[in-house]
Formats: structure tokens, C-alpha cells, sequence
């Protein structure tokens, strides 16, 4: 596997421009320009349409859909140290551990054309070798190129708008925009702004895209995605991977729920405990009251008292009784 850096500086390409291949509309229009004028470079899927010198794959799920066009419709194959696995770069699985269980990057790898990098989403300021990329892999595309020291660069199918070209409608319900973006829009002033660091001329062949032209056919070979019976190991990995990657962002929102839990219980517990304390000192003072009436009626002056007010009382009633009969 080589790094991108070594190959950049091994690599000769003819001196012509270089055109950048996507899925939107505007590639279904390439048959109204000379391609060969150019040295290519696809993204994604747009290897399994169009024969290219360079194929450049972010995300995982795209090698094998695309497995016998990686290997025989392009020259090079570029990939992320760590791809991405589901618009993620993956946790636990490096490019050298796809190579063990998806067949066509080992023998891409072994043929020597597999080419890696360092992928980040923001500007690495301490590794100029690290390609980024905020929204979609146009960007990374046009950081290698700039890398490369290419002056001129074109592109198709690079377009705004939220649609892909009819050549790519089979796909579109599982990769259109499943990063969550609202609109391929977003990509111009990153494209420009990657343009402006690198001094170069960049700009769309075809602009202000609205409709598609007719597709013509083509005269490569067709290399139709590959249709497995059963799930591969390398499927089954990266479902292995989306779910233990949902497990963990569930984990992390329950361990938030239950920090919230303990803090409440925590509260609580101390109203508990002051509440308690309450009950106590309130006890304390009703034994406290208890004891000093019992003494009161133990006391002599207690007892002289009751002597001196109980005929008193009888009296009292007595007279009232009398009155009553009155």
C-alpha cells in the first residue's frame, strides 16, 4: 500500500488538465466532451460508469458494489487510511484490516495500486499531508489534486441541488445525501476556497445545471455492481460496527440520564435528610414538653393547687345546679 505522499512524488501524469468525475446530473453529459483531453478522477460509484486513470473511495460500503470496476476500470485506487462506515470514520477498522476481508482491496493491494492518507474534516495546520474535507469527497478529490501540483482542473457531475444523474438512480435511495447535508450545495465555497490555497484554476465544464441530457451509451466495459447471495464478512463487519457504534452513543445517553437520575436522588436524599432532621428536633421537643408537664403534675405546688380549686369546682357546680332549679 502506498502512501499518498510517496506516490504523489513517484507518480508521472501526462501535462493535461485533470476533470473530477461525480454522481450529479451534469455526468450524464460527458459524452459531449473529449475525455481523453483530461487525466480523470472519480468519485465513488462513477468508477463502475466511466473508465479512469484515478478512483477515490471515502466510505466503505461503496469497494464492493463497485469491486470489479476498482480493479479493472481504473488505474489507481485512493482511499483513507480509515474509511468511513456509514458516513463515519470508523472506530475500530483500518484500511489494512478491510484488506483482510474484502478480496478486492487485497488484490488492488496487491497489484500495487492502492494508494492511502490521512483523512480529517477540518485543516491540519501541523500535517499538510492530511486531506480534509467538511462536507463531501469533491473537496478531498481536489486537495489531492492540489497536493499534486495540478494548475487546471474541470469537473462534471460535481453539481448543487439534492439529485444524482439517472446513470446512478439505483443507488440514489441508500447514498444520496445520507451524510445528512441538506444540498450538494454546500461543496462550492470549499471547492473554492481548497481552489485559492492550491492557486488553482478550477471550474465546473458544465454550469447552472437543470435538466439532464439524454444518456448515450457507453463504450466501456459494464461493471455492474456485484450481487452477493448472502451478506459478506465485510458487510456483516460493517453492520457489526453501526450497531456497537449505536450501542455506545445509547450508553453514553443513559450513562447522561442516569448522572441526571443520581443528581435528583442526591437532592432528594438531602431533603430526606434535612426533613428528618426536622422530624427529630421535633420529637425532642415534644419529650421535652412531656417531661416538664409530667414534672409539673408531680410537682407539690401541682398538687396544693388541685386541693385548693377542687371544692371550688364543686361548689361552683353546685351553685349552678341550684340556679338552674330556680
Amino acid at each position: 500500500m502506498l502512501e499518498l505522499k510517496d506516490w504523489i512524488e513517484e507518480m508521472k501524469f501526462p501535462d493535461r488538465p485533470w476533470l473530477v468525475l461525480g454522481k450529479g446530473p451534469s455526468f450524464s453529459r460527458r459524452y459531449e466532451f473529449r475525455l481523453q483531453d483530461y487525466n480523470t478522477f472519480a468519485l465513488n460509484h462513477v468508477v463502475r460508469e466511466q473508465s479512469v486513470d484515478v478512483a477515490h473511495v471515502i466510505d466503505i460500503e461503496v469497494v464492493e458494489p463497485c469491486a470489479n470496476a476498482l480493479l479493472y476500470n481504473c488505474n489507481w485506487l485512493i482511499m483513507p487510511r480509515r474509511p468511513h462506515v456509514h458516513c463515519m470514520a470508523s472506530d475500530y477498522m483500518t484500511l489494512e484490516d478491510w484488506i483482510q476481508c474484502i478480496p478486492v482491496l487485497a488484490e488492488a493491494e496487491k497489484r500495487g495500486k492502492l494508494v492511502t492518507y490521512s483523512f480529517a474534516h477540518e485543516t491540519d495546520a501541523d500535517n499538510p499531508w492530511t486531506i480534509d474535507a467538511r462536507y463531501f469527497s469533491s473537496e478531498a478529490a481536489l486537495g489531492i489534486l492540489g497536493r499534486m501540483q495540478v494548475k487546471t482542473v474541470r469537473s462534471l457531475g460535481i453539481d448543487g441541488g439534492v439529485t444524482y444523474s439517472k446513470a446512478f438512480e439505483d443507488i440514489s435511495s441508500n447514498t444520496l445525501l445520507v451524510n445528512g447535508q441538506a444540498s450538494f450545495d454546500l461543496q462550492f465555497d470549499r471547492l473554492q476556497e481548497i481552489a485559492d490555497r492550491f492557486g488553482m484554476d478550477y471550474m465546473p465544464l458544465v454550469r447552472n445545471v437543470e435538466q439532464e441530457a439524454s444518456v448515450a451509451p457507453s463504450n466501456n466495459i459494464d461493471f455492474a455492481p456485484t450481487q452477493l447471495d448472502r451478506p459478506s464478512a465485510a458487510t456483516k463487519v460493517q453492520k457489526l460496527e453501526n450497531d456497537l457504534r449505536e450501542a455506545r452513543l445509547e450508553l453514553v445517553n443513559n450513562n447522561d440520564l442516569l448522572y441526571q437520575v443520581t443528581k435528583e436522588l442526591a437532592a432528594c436524599s438531602q431533603r430526606l435528610d434535612w426533613s428528618q432532621d426536622e422530624i427529630n428536633q421535633y420529637k425532642a421537643r415534644v419529650t421535652e414538653l412531656e417531661q416538664a408537664l409530667h414534672s409539673v403534675y408531680k410537682s407539690t405546688t401541682w398538687k396544693i393547687g388541685r386541693v385548693v380549686t377542687k371544692p371550688a369546682q364543686v361548689l361552683s357546680k353546685q351553685f349552678s345546679n341550684g340556679n338552674n332549679h330556680t
